[in-house]
């Protein structure tokens, strides 16, 4: 699915307050297309952000340690 498609199913689906804000769907093929653009979105989001400088000590303490 290319990332323009799912953000289109993400706005096709958007919920109303009748359902607690829960989007309704017509078929499993639109919440299948929802919930992929949900996890395009969260891994987006996840993959922008730079490693915790402990992270990055932790790889470094690795690197050293490791026979070359």
């Amino acid at each position: 699915m290319t990332l323009q498609r799912s953000q289109q199913a993400s706005k096709d689906a958007r919920g109303d307050a009748s359902n607690g804000g829960l989007p309704k769907f017509q078929s499993p093929a639109q919440l299948d297309s929802w919930f992929d653009a949900q996890l395009m979105q969260v891994y987006s989001e996840v993959v922008s952000e730079p490693l915790p400088k402990e992270f990055i000590d932790l790889l470094q303490k690795l690197k050293d340690k490791s026979p070359r």
